[in-house]
């Protein structure tokens, strides 16, 4: 018996299955191809950005993970009539997942208030009757600090008390109050005791001074203040100052010079100078009104 093979098919369906083959073949070697082109893009960008983590804990693991989604591919049948019509895989369309880029970013740093340097303490009178000092403890004056500061000048015999000696009003063995006017240190001692009984101390910052004394504090009070006028204000020349006359005396701590200011007059002291609280002289007969201070000593 003869057998009669099969018809061939059309010549021109052949070629188009086959046509149709090789585009999908191709398509699909493209996507995956740009697929791959873009992961090793987002990975090579995630390389220059190493502090971004991503989910998993870094940028790469995240790039991967899209990819292999990217890649995910569906069978499909090509259309045609025959068993003989070949199966192509048909990339589905993806998009890439996105990398989270929130960077962790560091609290501000906390501002130190300025605080700023403190300012220095103010600048009291020193109760040595030549003026104001740099500082030092307002009850308790520096003796014979009138010429603003430097070396203390002189010596005993000069006149001078030394910083932190406290003179009392009847150490008359020092030449500051052996020379005093007799009638002034008498009038002092008087007050100190009555002072004391009230629980007032009363000591002396500055009584005599040699005339080489004085001129010295006059010489460098000039120095200190920048001119004669301005010195003059506090230190006077030793032809001039009733301190090397034994007529004037200063007197400490500063709650004793008020009480002085309040009581001075019954024993005939007052009040010199308004800038010079410390510095007393005999002016009056004891019991009678002091006058008013004079501004200062240049004013004398």
């Amino acid at each position: 018996m003869r057998t009669t093979p099969p018809p061939a098919p059309p010549p021109a369906r052949a070629r188009l299955l086959s046509t149709r083959r090789e585009a999908l073949i191709l398509s699909a070697v493209v996507s995956v191809v740009v697929i791959m082109v873009i992961a090793v893009a987002m990975i090579v960008s995630a390389g220059d950005d190493p502090a971004t983590p991503g989910p998993s804990g870094t940028v790469a693991d995240a790039t991967l993970t899209s990819t292999t989604a990217a890649a995910s591919t569906q069978i499909v049948t090509a259309p045609g009539t025959g068993a003989g019509d070949a199966t192509q895989s048909e990339p589905t369309s993806t998009t890439a997942a996105a990398v989270p880029t929130d960077t962790p970013v560091a609290p501000p740093a906390e501002e130190t208030p300025d605080v700023g340097q403190q300012a220095p303490p103010p600048t009291v009178d020193d109760g040595s009757g030549d003026g104001p000092s740099g500082g030092g403890d307002a009850t308790r004056p520096p003796r014979n600090g009138g010429d603003g500061g430097g070396e203390e000048p002189g010596s005993a015999a000069e006149g001078f008390i030394a910083e932190g000696e406290e003179l009392s009003p009847w150490n008359v063995d020092h030449p500051a109050l052996a020379n005093l006017d007799p009638a002034l240190l008498a009038a002092v001692q008087q007050a100190a005791a009555d002072a004391e009984a009230e629980g007032i101390l009363m000591v002396i910052t500055s009584g005599w001074r040699s005339a080489s004394y004085q001129q010295r504090l006059l010489d460098e009070a000039i120095l200190n203040y920048g001119s004669e006028e301005e010195a003059r204000k506090w230190v006077l020349g030793p032809e001039e100052s009733t301190h090397v006359f034994g007529e004037a005396i200063d007197i400490g701590y500063t709650d004793a010079d008020y009480w002085m200011i309040e009581r001075g007059s019954a024993y005939g002291l007052c009040q010199t100078y308004a800038n010079e609280i410390w510095h007393f002289e005999l002016m009056v007969e004891p019991g009678g009104s002091c006058p008013v201070p004079i501004e200062d000593a240049s004013h004398r």
